[in-house]
């Protein structure tokens, strides 16, 4: 990570800053940047998603910077779990296990408690299901840093979510695991309402980085331009289930023919986010 840190300077996009240390992918390198960049040295952070915490953006900035977090996942055996993944580092620093199941019904309330004493320095969501909605019930300008998960699947071009389930499943939702959350467009236009510029995702395309607007002058380079917002959901992932749970590898426009008649709410056409259209061919309809 320190010879990754002496190159900063000539950063020209989040793929040149990409390492892996607890993440799933590259976005502990990504964090790591950004930290660097802002000139923040103990991060205060809310992650909500982290199963047991092994596999997180949170955990290698915690235990490098042992500073203050919140993590939040719908495991009842978060706090157990937590403390032997971490190890003495669950002491070093302050962090705080919430196990619940988050909506938009109470994670205003979470957030707000936090903010009572610190502002958030990092935000990270990555629910598999409604967090389109749980993003839209936050402030403006909620945080410094957000990553936030999309779906790849939906492409580049459609503006829509999956609609609120207050107990959204992914798997209930639809056996394949491939309609969840919302696309790229519909995360990006929400959270330029909120006062955050999208500056770029993982390799993998399924997490956007967003800084807020004031900050953005402080990366080593310029956003990528709305022209090449598609090229960000380009993935090969193949999780596609069949319809007794086993992995049958779908890949390419196989995924979105899995999917096409599900329903999901679109943005483009309803501000006020009740219209729930039935999508057809492969998501051409709209």
């Amino acid at each position: 990570m320190r010879i990754m840190r002496s190159v900063y300077q000539n950063v020209k996009s989040l793929y040149d800053v990409e390492y892996k240390v607890f993440s799933q992918y590259g976005e502990d390198g990504i964090i790591d940047y950004l930290l660097m960049r802002l000139n923040i040295v103990k991060p205060k952070f809310i992650e909500i998603g982290v199963e047991n915490y092994h596999e997180c953006n949170t955990r290698f900035l915690y235990q490098d910077k042992t500073s203050y977090g919140v993590i939040i996942d719908s495991q009842k055996n978060l706090l157990a779990n937590a403390k032997k993944v971490l190890g003495p580092y669950f002491y070093m620093g302050e962090i705080h296990p919430i196990s619940q199941f988050i909506n938009k019904d109470n994670v205003l309330d979470i957030y707000n408690q936090f903010i009572k004493l610190y502002d958030v320095d990092l935000f990270s969501l990555d629910i598999d299901g409604i967090d389109w909605w749980v993003v839209n019930t936050l402030p403006k300008n909620f945080s410094k840093i957000a990553i936030i998960e999309y779906n790849p699947y939906f492409g580049g071009k459609l503006n829509v979510t999956v609609p609120y389930r207050s107990d959204f499943n992914r798997m209930k939702f639809h056996h394949s695991g491939l309609a969840f959350g919302a696309s790229l467009l519909a995360m990006v236009n929400l959270m330029d309402y909120k006062g955050f510029a999208f500056i770029g995702s993982n390799i993998n395309h399924h997490n956007a980085f967003f800084l807020r607007k004031d900050l953005v002058h402080l990366l080593s380079f310029k956003p990528p331009s709305p022209k090449i917002y598609e090229s960000f959901a380009e993935n090969f992932s193949r999780e596609s289930r069949s319809s007794n749970g086993e992995l049958d590898y779908a890949g390419g426009t196989d995924r979105l023919s899995r999917i096409k008649d599900i329903q999901v709410v679109d943005l483009s056409i309803s501000p006020s986010c009740q219209v729930i259209l039935q999508q057809a061919n492969g998501f051409t309809g709209l």
